[in-house]
């Protein structure tokens, strides 16, 4: 999930791994072995790619091709993944591998405008949401990108988009948005709005009925949840006064969420408790993602220096990591620059 923040928008940094682990070999005591490559692969994109083959330990960049700022990624295998954000011209960018980032490639959407979002159930079907309200959508693995018809009013913003499976997607955004469809696209409906302040950053699936979407409602962090594929939504306790970014589940017990001043929130129940967990940084965190129940990361960022200074401001970007899903964290990757963080998360099951 891809969020902006205007004054840091000039320079901005992406940071993503994919939805779900591959399938791997299990330690005897059921955990996932650590050498299963499945748990280890991982892609970051911003004004650069970058790719880990172990889990972090090692992150090294990948040829984009292309002029861009990148604001998602996400893979359907171990081998094919988009990429989408915005090129030098405000032109929508959408890259696509099938070698795990070897070499990456244009895809045209003929759009003129910022993609924030992207998601992918499997290497033909994928969808892409747009800063003006839009969505698109292709069929044929990105030969061609098709804007859907979703009924919505373009201009206010869809900031993420999730799959359960290639008819069930949602998207979020402004005005606290849900928008699905259970039909690949074909139809969209309405599933709830509200204020026109209210936004809906990050939203998630675990199937067709269960899901989660966090953001600031009514001026207040929020975390909303459904067991009925988004007929009805309803609302969780977090237990935080911290505006929160993101959210992933690694099946309908465990989800984690993810915000502002280093918060990390975790539930085992399906959100019927929320509890806090250390994260060790007190820098924004924007996204999280997790392979399996134990292992995940969560990406942020944290400004530094004078906030008045002129000039673009530096900031640090971190990759927290755990591997017991989530009791305790490490820093695993801390750089300080000019590019901002957006979004993480982990590699596909085949």
């Amino acid at each position: 999930m891809r969020r902006v923040i205007p004054a840091l928008a000039v320079a901005a940094l992406a940071l993503s791994l994919s939805v779900t682990a591959c399938g791997g070999e299990q330690a005897s005591d059921g955990s996932p072995s650590q050498s299963s490559p499945a748990l280890t692969r991982a892609w970051a994109v911003g004004t650069l790619i970058l790719a880990t083959e172990d889990g972090g330990v090692h992150w090294r960049p990948q040829a984009m091709g292309v002029d861009a700022s990148l604001g998602d990624v996400a893979f359907c295998d171990e081998l094919r993944g988009w990429a989408v954000g915005e090129g030098s011209e405000n032109e929508a960018v959408v890259l696509f591998t099938t070698d795990g980032g070897a070499t990456w490639v244009g895809q045209g959407t003929r759009r003129e405008e910022d993609l924030t979002d992207v998601a992918c159930s499997d290497r033909l079907h994928a969808w892409a949401t747009t800063w003006g309200g839009g969505i698109l959508a292709t069929s044929d693995g990105g030969n061609t990108w098709l804007a859907q018809r979703t009924g919505w009013y373009l201009g206010s913003s869809l900031m993420s988009v999730a799959c359960a499976d290639a008819e069930h997607v949602w998207a979020v955004g402004g005005r606290g948005l849900i928008l699905a469809t259970t039909d690949g696209g074909a139809t969209w409906v309405e599933q709830r709005r509200s204020a026109r302040g209210d936004l809906l950053d990050d939203v998630c699936f675990v199937d067709p009925q269960r899901g989660w979407a966090v953001g600031l409602l009514d001026d207040r962090d929020a975390i909303l949840a459904t067991v009925d594929g988004g007929a009805t939504w309803t609302s969780q306790t977090p237990g935080t006064t911290t505006e929160l970014f993101g959210i992933a589940a690694s099946d309908a017990a465990h989800a984690w969420a993810v915000g502002g001043d280093g918060t990390i929130l975790a539930t085992s129940d399906g959100g019927l408790t929320w509890s806090a967990r250390e994260s060790g940084t007190d820098a924004d965190l924007y996204s999280v993602s997790f392979a399996d129940s134990r292992r995940g990361w969560a990406l942020g960022v944290k400004a530094i220096g004078d906030p008045e200074a002129p000039g673009v401001r530096r900031v640090r970007t971190v990759i927290l990591s755990t591997s017991d899903g989530g009791a305790t964290w490490i820093t695993q990757y801390s750089r300080v620059g000019r590019r901002f963080g957006h979004a993480i998360c982990a590699a596909p099951a085949p």
